[in-house]
């Protein structure tokens, strides 16, 4: 008895049936095809350092929308570190420390508008792992011994004054005030976690060896303006008086005296410890300003 011969209707249909089976199948399942949302979880890397003892790397991971992160890895152990809605990770000149700025949750950026809400720093002690938190920081720095981390406070936003009548306004005198002013800078020792405030501070350098710390101080007022150096490496961190001038401004070294453009807004300290020189003047008119030429003083 010859076998019956499948019609071809027959055969596609039974071939459909297996192709749908297989698609049903647990295995086809775990193969899912790329979304839109697979995507969107994407993260782009940027900003890797490696610590100077080669032991760790850090990086931030940042996706399309959202908030990102810094993760400290060890390159030779499963340990990660994470800090939340960090970014530009730096390690310590010792690689015991990593320092970030911290972005404000994207979610309150996207509500803000204009008065968006500041960045702040993390602080952590791989050591240990934990993690330190500071609110408004603009700028931060380590020392080249890793024994300091200074970093500086954003500027306060002013509050609007009342109008007042016209009578009160003509009694009281006007006080004009200087419009790049110095903010708060905190100075702390790593290890005992001690802090050391100086306010009104436009802008700050450490040596290279880590024992000085030269700083800039610009008052509203202009009183008390002048260049600063704490010297680090005694008890207490006694202050050494570069320059002052009332109403004075600070200025970066000039490479000839007819190029000087005056004033600036950075002082400047070399990189070559304290055999550098610090330059400071009043922003006056070479005829009426004492400090000029350039004032020089070593710490």
């Amino acid at each position: 008895m010859q076998p019956k011969k499948l019609s071809k209707a027959f055969v596609l249909t039974l071939a459909f049936l297996i192709i749908i089976s297989g698609l049903n199948s647990p295995a086809a399942q775990e193969k899912k095809g790329l979304t839109f949302q697979d995507i969107m979880k994407f993260r782009a890397i940027a900003d890797p350092v490696i610590s100077e003892n080669g032991l760790w790397m850090a990086f931030t991971a940042q996706p399309d929308r959202g908030d990102g992160e810094v993760q400290v890895e060890s390159t030779r152990e499963d340990q990660t570190f994470t800090i939340e809605r960090g970014s530009k990770p730096r390690f310590s000149p010792d690689s015991r420390w990593v320092a970030a700025a911290v972005k404000a949750k994207a979610v309150d950026l996207e509500k803000a508008g204009k008065d968006k809400p500041k960045p702040g720093l993390a602080l952590l002690e791989l050591a240990t792992g934990k993690v330190e938190a500071f609110e408004k920081v603009e700028k931060f720095s380590f020392s080249g011994d890793s024994t300091w981390l200074a970093y500086q406070f954003f500027k306060e936003e002013e509050k609007k004054e009342e109008k007042k009548s016209e009578s009160e306004a003509k009694k009281e005198e006007p006080k004009p005030k200087l419009k790049e002013v110095g903010t708060t800078l905190l100075l702390m020792h790593l290890s005992s976690g001690q802090e050391t405030r100086v306010s009104n501070v436009l802008s700050f350098s450490f040596d290279e060896s880590g024992k000085y710390l030269a700083y800039a101080v610009v008052e509203p007022e202009g009183k008390g303006n002048g260049l600063f150096c704490l010297d680090l490496s005694k008890e207490g961190a006694p202050v050494l008086t570069i320059a002052t001038a009332e109403r004075g401004s600070t200025a970066s070294l000039p490479g000839k005296r007819k190029e000087a453009r005056w004033p600036t807004s950075k002082p400047w300290l070399t990189r070559k410890g304290m055999r550098g020189r610090l330059l400071f003047g009043s922003g006056t008119p070479e005829r009426e300003n004492p400090f000029w030429p350039w004032q020089q003083r070593k710490c």
